[in-house]
Formats: structure tokens, sequence, C-alpha cells
């Protein structure tokens, strides 16, 4: 109880509780974040290092008026800056996003043991030449494995990489474009419903295997 004389239960209600004389009073202009000047934020309180885990944050996409709710899209990412982020699920339609998509919350993630090894920048890519068709393409030999083999078909090829990173950059979630019409006819990854927003690498190289790259004899 508050204060410095009790009041009985029948006293309790909205406005009842008495102001303690040892806490400190607030001026009515405080300004929690007086003084603060980062302009980059991050998920609140470092989080604990959990050996073979890491923290990722979940990517999740606004339905807009017609479905004015948040589904989750089904992968995750550990660039905190891919998408607008909030701590908890926005009341209502996001003041942020990029098509969009958003990230809320965050997740422990089991790191694979390629990445518990190494990390994907720390590596000098080795190439050599598959025998695929049109006098057989550079693949990279010694990537580290994200445990996905449709993620690792796009990061073997440096042409499919250097593709879906274009794809990222021209995508508009307005239109079915080259790259996302074969997911959608075959499904890939939950696209049979597709409802715009950029494709996952796993749904970028899974669309590619089987719409292109079996025919054309990539190695996968």
């Amino acid at each position: 109880m508050w204060g410095d004389t009790p009041l009985p239960r029948t006293h309790l209600g909205p406005g009842r509780f008495q102001a303690s004389r040892h806490l400190p009073s607030m001026v009515t202009d405080y300004d929690p974040r007086a003084g603060v000047t980062e302009t980059t934020y991050s998920a609140g309180l470092p989080q604990p290092d959990v050996e073979g885990y890491t923290y990722e944050y979940p990517v999740y996409s606004w339905g807009g008026t017609e479905d004015p709710t948040y589904s989750y899209v089904g992968h995750t990412t550990a660039d905190i800056s891919e998408y607008p982020y909030y701590p908890y699920e926005p009341l209502g339609a996001p003041l942020r996003s990029r098509n969009d998509r958003v990230l809320i919350g965050q997740r422990l993630v089991k790191k694979n043991l390629a990445d518990q090894s190494s990390s994907s920048s720390s590596y000098t890519p080795n190439y050599a030449t598959d025998s695929s068709n049109n006098g057989g393409r550079r693949y990279i030999t010694n990537f580290p494995s994200t445990g996905n083999v449709y993620e690792d078909y796009v990061t073997r090829y440096p042409d499919l990489d250097a593709a879906y990173t274009n794809y990222l950059n021209t995508q508009d979630s307005s239109v079915v474009d080259f790259w996302e019409e074969p997911g959608v006819r075959h499904g890939v990854g939950g696209m049979s419903g597709w409802g715009g927003g950029p494709m996952s690498k796993a749904q970028f190289g899974h669309a590619h295997w089987l719409n292109n790259g079996k025919t054309e004899g990539r190695i996968f």
C-alpha cells in the first residue's frame, strides 16, 4: 500500500491511492529519451549468449484492410534492419513497413555446424565449373552451408546469388513477377496462395531448381 496511512479495503478504488513521501516527485516535462543520441535501435536489453544458438527475428506480413492481421511468413532473419523492427505485435497497421513486412520479437535459433565453425563472411571461396548445358557454370565448392538445400543451391552459384539480390532490389509486391511465377505454379514453400512480398532465398532457390536448374543440369 502506498502512503503513510493505510486505507481500509472499502476505500480502495480509482484515485484513492495516496502519494508516498518516500518516492521522489517527477517533473511534468520529463523526457525519458533526453540526451539519447543513437539513431539505430536493437531488440532491447542484451540477450544472454547460448552456446550453439543465435537470436533471429521472425518475419511477419501485414494483411492490409482486407485481412488486418499479422501472419508469420515462415522464416526468420539475422538482420534486424531487413524490415522495420517491433518488439511486440503492433496494434493495427504498422507505422513503418517494407512491402507490408515487419520483424516482430525474436527467437533463439539453433546454429548449424557450418555456422559454428566459420562464418560465411570469413571464408575464401574456391571455384569450379560444373557440366551443365551451355558450356558449364562456375560454382563455389566450399561455402558454409545453411542447412537448407535450396538456400545452399542459390549460394553455390554466383549467378543465382546475384540474380536473387537483384530480385530483392526490384521486387514489386503488386505483381507476380518472372521469378515468382514458377514458385506460385509449383506451390513451393507455401507460395500456392502467394500474397505478394519478396520470396525468401529458399523459395527462390526451390522455384529456380524446379523450373530451370534441373533441366540445365546444375548441381543440387
